[in-house]
């Protein structure tokens, strides 16, 4: 099987969940036997426009907006001539895909096309209707969703006539948890589209930590101290966009207050996002010995041993989150796991025992008397961490979910074969 993959994220361009999926759940899908993969996807302006990465094909087209968005990309962030120009470069993108696609298919290249950014809906749309190729859509979140001013975002309303589109056109559409199917249902999607996959966690490499080896407990120390962390602080970790609909800005409100009510803690921020607003908070609130934030992803590698120094990890999202990649990691890591009420109750309870603790993402003051509430009674709620990494191991296997994914590959190319014999 042949599969051509849209994505706007891939190694070592990762900035969110999507592209964390796409640096793990793409190497497990195409691991899976009588699978070869080519993912399309976007170009910061240094990666090679051809590349073989692990027998995987990487297409990276360049344009001349985005070597305009390489130069002066820090003087535009955030602003609407950047956003413009990410648009404009997101379009043409669309067509240098197809235009490859299509050359390619002239030998039967691609079997099935995997939508998983509607930015690039516009391939998606053009291979299914002009090259007859059955399109899957992976629907990682839904997107008018994605923020409280969703609307001042796309006032076009191109987000959501994209994400329609694409629910009418794919062959098969992969929602995450049992909540997104319900309400894709509720959209009047046809329920032989839809698929259940949840995404996988790499289980064995947070398995390989042994929290009690001395070579282990080293690089914590050292870790610690290149943090500036001191033995008495404890320590809050929070991995992700730092977004305003992440919870990120209420958060280090919270860490504020606790600071005011004489805690002591230090708040890890791993992430990139909206890094100005961010660091000006900090410092508008004197934070800076009590928030470490990196501004950018770094390597798994190196975030397993910021789980493993972590005493809670928190992701208070306010907007709706059907998964979080990073959740599953620090439940895996038999961390306390804080998350806001926008997130999916998939990870609320295992085997009817609690698995992580919810907070409401909009109240700060809720945020830090939540903080102090888990870190305050740590060793008694040792149970709910091991029941969420129980949980975790259990039943959230890449290997598994790869299988499951392909199978879905399968049924939409049948489908498809199906409809154009029917129409002969």
């Amino acid at each position: 099987m042949e599969i051509a993959i849209l994505i706007n994220e891939f190694p070592p361009n990762i900035r969110s969940g999507i592209g964390r999926y796409a640096e793990t759940g793409i190497k497990y899908i195409n691991q899976v036997d009588n699978t070869s993969m080519s993912v399309f996807t976007t170009n910061t302006g240094y990666l090679p426009q051809h590349q073989d990465v692990n027998g995987i094909l990487v297409y990276r087209p360049m344009n001349f907006i985005q070597k305009i968005l390489m130069r002066y990309r820090e003087k535009i962030e955030s602003s609407l001539l950047s956003r413009l120009l990410l648009f404009i470069n997101a379009f043409i993108n669309n067509f240098q895909f197809y235009r490859f696609i299509k050359k390619r298919h002239h030998n039967k290249a691609f079997d099935v096309i995997v939508l998983h950014s509607l930015i690039y809906s516009i391939t998606g749309f053009l291979c299914a209707r002009r090259l007859g190729i059955p399109v899957v859509f992976h629907k990682h979140r839904e997107e008018f969703a994605r923020m409280p001013d969703w609307w001042r975002r796309d006032p076009f309303k191109l987000i959501e006539l994209s994400e329609s589109a694409m629910e009418k056109l794919a062959a098969k559409i992969i929602v995450l948890t049992e909540e997104m199917y319900a309400e894709n249902l509720r959209y009047g999607i046809c329920p032989e589209k839809l698929m259940i996959i949840s995404n996988g966690c790499e289980v064995d490499l947070f398995k390989q930590v042994d929290l009690n080896c001395s070579s282990t407990k080293q690089k914590m120390t050292e870790l610690k101290k290149e943090l500036n962390i001191a033995d008495d602080r404890k320590v809050i970790l929070y991995v992700g966009s730092l977004t305003e609909g992440k919870g990120v800005f209420n958060l280090i409100r919270a860490v504020k207050i606790l600071i005011n009510n004489g805690h002591k803690v230090k708040l890890v921020l791993v992430g990139s996002g909206r890094n100005a607003k961010v660091r000006a908070l900090i410092n508008n609130y004197g934070l800076q010995k009590d928030i470490y934030a990196y501004y950018k992803i770094i390597d798994i590698n190196s975030l397993i041993y910021h789980y493993a120094i972590a005493d809670v990890c928190i992701f208070p999202s306010i907007t709706k989150e059907p998964f979080g990649t990073t959740v599953t990691e620090a439940m895996s890591f038999g961390k306390l796991v804080i998350l806001g009420y926008g997130y999916s109750k998939l990870f609320a309870e295992y085997e009817n025992k609690p698995c992580a603790f919810y907070v409401d993402g909009n109240q700060p003051g809720k945020i830090g008397a939540k903080i102090a509430y888990v870190l305050d009674n740590k060793d008694r709620f040792q149970e709910v961490a091991q029941n969420g990494q129980r949980y975790i191991q259990n039943c959230f296997k890449w290997e598994t979910a790869a299988k499951k994914t392909v199978v879905a590959y399968n049924e939409a190319i049948s489908s498809n074969e199906n409809l154009m014999a029917s129409n002969l």
